[in-house]
């Protein structure tokens, strides 16, 4: 692996005629076909997974590492160029060294439920699916956080699939088996047609509409009593069938909802994006609200100072008034002291007056 650009170029594994394998399912999943003569054309967009090798010695994907487009091909390397910009932990990924090898596929591989069965496990009527791997799946999922219990939440409903259903499962995650007790007659093929990296491999009641999948001739599958297979339904598919014979409940089953993933990673990436947008957005708004709240304490700091010195002037002004209603005061006593000397003064000379002008007469 090398980066190139804004994208990375790739070795691919098998020498000069090495190629995308064209994925075919089996059993739930996806098996890939022998590599085809022809390198990857231009354009074409893959989905990318880190690889490592199990104790086989087999190469199994470990971590996505995005959506890319063949923006350059020859016959032993491509250049793949990300779709939408890597997410920091692909990134981080990728530059650690630790996706020396990848995986490309067309078309993402399908969830399924026998994908977590432990190997060897077989089907029973206790575990429809197989014993669930508990160290398998404690393992891929320890990187989910401990909060609220979400992680063990996860594990426990990856080992509850297949199992008898309780009280408490949701009601869509619940399924029935059943017994066909008289012949029936299921369509299993689409009348459309299409390649599975178009369109899928299902239309939307479940038939098949990739041609590698079909059944061919009429494209109907009869059940018949006899059968040996478990048959489970979805409980709004059974209930008729139960309520006109045509088969009896066996057990209620927990059924874990698989997941399309590439919907999933497209919904992963929207939200990743909302939320490191409201991160930034917070960001931004935080800067600013610190900035105010700097300016808001240095302007605190300025008023303190200022009432400090407005309470000092205040302390003055008051000493000031103080000593002058003092002042006023004594000036207002001397000023009546005075009125009475000059009242006593003049009566004193309006007597002395008298006798003067007595004493003339």
């Amino acid at each position: 692996i090398q980066t190139a650009g804004e994208g990375f170029e790739l070795e691919l594994s098998g020498g000069q005629d090495a190629a995308l394998a064209d994925l075919a399912p089996a059993d739930e999943g996806a098996a890939a076909a022998q590599p085809s003569s022809e390198s990857l054309p231009v354009d074409l967009v893959v989905y990318a997974f880190a690889e490592q090798l199990n104790e086989d010695g087999r190469p199994i994907p470990i971590h996505y590492l995005g959506e890319f487009t063949v923006t350059a091909s020859q016959a032993s390397t491509v250049t793949l160029t990300p779709t939408l910009a890597l997410l920091q932990s692909q990134q981080d990924f990728i530059q650690s060294g630790a996706s020396s090898s990848w995986t490309l596929y067309e078309l993402l591989p399908l969830d399924s439920h026998s994908a977590y069965a432990a190997p060897g496990s077989q089907p029973s009527d206790q575990e429809i699916f197989g014993r669930m791997d508990e160290e398998n799946i404690t393992t891929l999922f320890e990187r989910i956080p401990e909060e609220n219990g979400r992680q063990q939440r996860v594990i426990d409903r990856y080992m509850h699939d297949g199992q008898r259903a309780n009280d408490d499962d949701p009601q869509e995650s619940i399924w029935v088996q059943v017994n066909i007790l008289k012949n029936y007659e299921v369509d299993v093929d689409s009348e459309e047609d299409a390649n599975a990296t178009e369109r899928g491999y299902f239309d939307a009641t479940g038939r098949s509409v990739d041609s590698r999948l079909k059944r061919g001739e009429d494209g109907k599958v009869t059940l018949t009593p006899d059968m040996k297979e478990r048959i489970v339904l979805k409980e709004e598919a059974a209930r008729p069938l139960i309520e006109n014979g045509t088969a009896e409940l066996v057990q209620r089953i927990f059924v874990r909802p698989l997941i399309g993933y590439e919907e999933s990673f497209n919904k992963l990436f929207v939200r990743i994006h909302e939320v490191s947008e409201a991160i930034t957005l917070f960001r931004r708004e935080s800067t600013e609200l610190s900035e105010a709240n700097q300016l808001g304490q240095e302007m605190i700091s300025f008023r303190q100072v200022e009432n400090q010195k407005l309470t000092a002037d205040l302390e003055g002004y008051q000493r000031e008034v103080s000593v002058l209603t003092s002042s006023a005061e004594q000036a207002e006593q001397d000023l009546n002291q005075l009125r009475s000397d000059l009242s006593k003064m003049y009566r004193e000379l309006q007597a002395h007056r008298a006798r003067l002008t007595a004493f003339g007469q």
